[in-house]
């Protein structure tokens, strides 16, 4: 797995092959860990068409999500389509609905969602919203390992007219607030279907709202669905970052790319992987590899790539999702990826893919921030911020449920400002016990741009931060305000504590030698303890306020 950038949604279980002629609905079955599903969308009523609903009945899957447009009239009515997809999958199976540009009813003959939803109701029969349009729910819904939320960007309904993901509308907010509440209920997967999509090779320029899918790759959302066009198309994976501000159709930006996705793995928490599913029956579109969007992709298959038809099969465990592709007629094209949460010793990790007021909640490994519950802490969905109001003021966030002694810790800040009368003071804090002391790696940011390193302890017996041997100057490094730099710090070791730290501009490589190095026996401080960050403002800066800003905060054991 080639990781091109370092930032923070399989065991495979053999299930039993199941025809679901008289299969239940999933929620009254029970359902074990790990659980599969299928999703494919375009499907019309061809023999490849019958395929594929033959396949969907032989995955052994409790459920199916059919990504919109479904019958383009091929069979009419409505209820007609409905009847010919269960007398494949059977008439109580979850074959949970999305609706398509196809599907709006502006066509009246092509179908409309309002009378599929009847003939093919939710059978999940925990959702939460508008079945068809925009809804989710968990699963399994005693104890989730996935939220599946499904929307309509830009599908125009001929009974209400567009759904508007546009920044700040409600369907925006629904869908960002849907995805803060899972993570903050702890639900391992966060997984979006819609049938419409951004960036796709050939077929289609960006047809939802930019707005909302780069929320979606903010947020990291694990995987996202799409129909639309008629191919397959697996993504690499996707993340936002200084680099790449904003991810678009039609332009191809390198740095948006965290991890291309040729070994077919990805970890989990640092990006976000799309897959274009349009093989359902419809014919096949063909793909382009001059699109500037081709290198976002890792696989393609189309009607001028090993045209097969088939679905996306997953199966998902707490800690691991993968994703084969499952023939049904056609070609013999075949993939398979997964998606892992990291197997090395996480001790904290935390991308900020959350919004609070007045907080910092809880990171996404690590627990919760205690000492933020105040105007001066907020999360924007990428980015924690930490407002110091004015100079002789600190301001710190500590994870208080960590006990590590030893760590390698790993962070990025920026400042609003400047600093000006005084340096800015951001420092790391490790082995930090109640009432008796830390010790701490301090990253200065001088009024001349520079950037200064030490380590230092601090004991509250005494009140008093020391230095631990000399403070150095970063060799060439120049900061400027609102400019990301990457702080790294490992504290190993008892009597002594070996004390290392570099700092880096973002964009360039990491030093490959620690710019700091010191070491220290205090007595106390020889034994595990919490982590936390601190900014603060010395009493002669003379900028005030300034808003510290933290992102991919990593802790490891070294």
């Amino acid at each position: 797995m080639k990781i091109l950038a370092f930032r923070s949604i399989l065991i495979i279980s053999i299930l039993p092959l199941l025809l679901f002629s008289n299969q239940s609905p999933a929620s009254s079955q029970a359902v074990t860990n790990p659980f599969t599903f299928t999703a494919v969308g375009d499907y019309a009523a061809t023999t490849n068409t019958s395929a594929v609903l033959d396949t969907i009945a032989a995955s052994g899957a409790p459920f199916h999500l059919a990504l919109g447009d479904l019958s383009y009239g091929a069979i009419q009515p409505e209820s007609a389509w409905c009847n010919y997809v269960k007398s494949d999958v059977g008439s109580q199976y979850p074959f949970e609905l999305i609706a398509g540009n196809h599907d709006s009813g502006q066509i009246a003959s092509e179908g409309n969602i309002n009378n599929f939803v009847p003939c093919l109701p939710d059978r999940i029969g925990t959702i939460t919203g508008t079945y068809g349009k925009e809804y989710y729910f968990d699963y399994p819904a005693s104890a989730p390992l996935a939220r599946f939320i499904l929307i309509s960007p830009k599908i125009d309904f001929v009974s209400e007219g567009y759904y508007s993901y546009a920044n700040g509308t409600s369907h925006y907010n629904w869908v960002s607030n849907t995805i803060d509440n899972a993570r903050a209920a702890g639900i391992p997967w966060v997984i979006v279907g819609m049938h419409k999509f951004c960036i796709g090779v050939a077929g289609h320029t960006c047809d939802i709202e930019p707005a909302l899918f780069n929320m979606l790759i903010r947020k990291k959302v694990d995987l996202i669905l799409h129909g639309h066009n008629h191919n397959y198309q697996r993504s690499k994976q996707l993340a936002l970052s200084s680099s790449c501000t904003t991810l678009a159709g039609g332009t191809f930006n390198a740095s948006c790319i965290v991890d291309d996705g040729l070994d077919n793995q990805y970890t989990k928490d640092v990006g976000s992987v799309l897959m274009i599913a349009g093989m359902g029956g419809q014919t096949l579109y063909n793909t382009n590899t001059t699109d500037p969007d081709y290198g976002y992709f890792a696989k393609l298959m189309s009607a001028n790539l090993n045209p097969t038809y088939g679905i996306a099969r997953f199966t998902l465990s707490s800690t691991q999702l993968t994703s084969e592709f499952v023939r049904a007629s056609g070609g013999t094209f075949s993939d398979r990826f997964t998606i892992s949460k990291s197997t090395s010793s996480a001790i904290v990790s935390d991308t900020f893919s959350r919004t609070i007021s007045g907080g910092w909640g809880n990171a996404e490994i690590g627990g919760a921030y205690s000492g933020t519950t105040s105007a001066d802490f907020s999360v924007n969905g990428t980015e924690g911020n930490m407002k110091i109001p004015t100079a002789g003021l600190q301001r710190k966030a500590t994870l208080s449920g960590i006990n590590a002694r030893d760590v390698d810790m790993k962070i990025r800040v920026k400042a609003d400002k400047l600093a000006a009368g005084a340096g800015h003071q951001i420092s790391l804090l490790i082995r930090q016990l109640t009432n008796i002391g830390q010790y701490r790696a301090r990253l200065e940011l001088t009024p001349g741009g520079s950037a200064k390193l030490v380590g230092q302890k601090y004991l509250n017996s005494t009140n008093v931060t020391t230095n631990i041997g000399g403070v150095i100057t970063v060799p060439s490094l120049t900061y400027t305000a609102n400019q990301y730099i990457w702080l790294r710090v490992q504290v190993v070791g008892i009597n002594p504590t070996a004390i290392k730290i570099k700092a880096w501009i973002e964009g360039q490589p990491e030093p490959s030698t620690w710019q700091y190095s010191g070491s220290d026996s205090e007595s106390v401080l020889q034994t595990s303890g919490s982590v936390a960050i601190l900014s603060r403002l010395p009493s002669t800066s003379t900028v005030a306020p300034v808003i510290f800003t933290y992102d991919d905060f990593f802790v490891t054991a070294p």
